[in-house]
């Protein structure tokens, strides 16, 4: 059996080998090409800036495709048994006869996914929620801000500025965190910042 080739040049740029006739002219027919799949028997799943178009030969994956196909980020058909693994960006599908130890590789790694997407997440609502206290404590005067920090604790209790510093309020304790890396990225990427008035201890 003759293979099937098919290389993705930028957007919209081709080559192709031994391709179907009528994908051919889809492709042709589209100017920009976000994802491109090829199978056994000549089975696809294109994504163009037309649309969607796919030739399955299982009708039960061809459902699965059918329910989401936006979200799909890839999709395996096995040549010896036909199961088949659709993948999403945040779970998977997978017929009978995929291997237990891929099914249990994909759950492990889904599994971590959420988690640290949940932990983002805490940590985002954690931010938003200092950020809105932030917003609510009254400005200081830049000198206000500049000379308590040059001070020793000594000196802060006969700091003719200390009455300034009860501005804050209630604030005694203030921590803000920023992420600084890509969501669902592994690893840490927080930085925290305290604010800490030693004068209401």
């Amino acid at each position: 059996e003759s293979t099937t080739e098919a290389f993705i040049n930028g957007s919209n740029g081709f080559n192709t080998h031994n391709l179907e006739s009528d994908l051919l002219d889809i492709m042709r027919g589209a100017s920009r090409i976000h994802k491109l799949m090829l199978f056994h028997n000549n089975q696809y799943f294109l994504h163009t800036n037309k649309g969607f178009y796919w030739k399955i030969n299982n009708e039960h994956l061809e459902k699965q495709i059918n329910k989401q196909m936006h979200d799909i980020v890839s999709i395996s058909i096995s040549p010896r048994n036909g199961s088949w693994i659709v993948i999403y960006s945040n779970r998977y599908v997978s017929s009978t006869g995929v291997p237990d130890v891929v099914g249990r590789t994909l759950g492990t790694f889904f599994k971590e996914h959420h988690e640290l997407v949940a932990k983002r997440s805490s940590m985002t609502a954690g931010y938003d929620a200092v950020v809105h206290t932030i917003e609510r404590i009254p400005l200081l005067s830049q000198v206000e801000k500049a000379q308590p920090v040059l001070q020793s604790p000594s000196s802060h209790a006969s700091s003719s500025h200390q009455p300034s510093l009860r501005r804050f309020g209630d604030a005694r304790h203030l921590e803000a965190h920023t992420d600084g890396a890509s969501r669902g990225n592994p690893g840490d990427a927080a930085i925290g910042v305290i604010f800490y008035d030693s004068l209401t201890q």
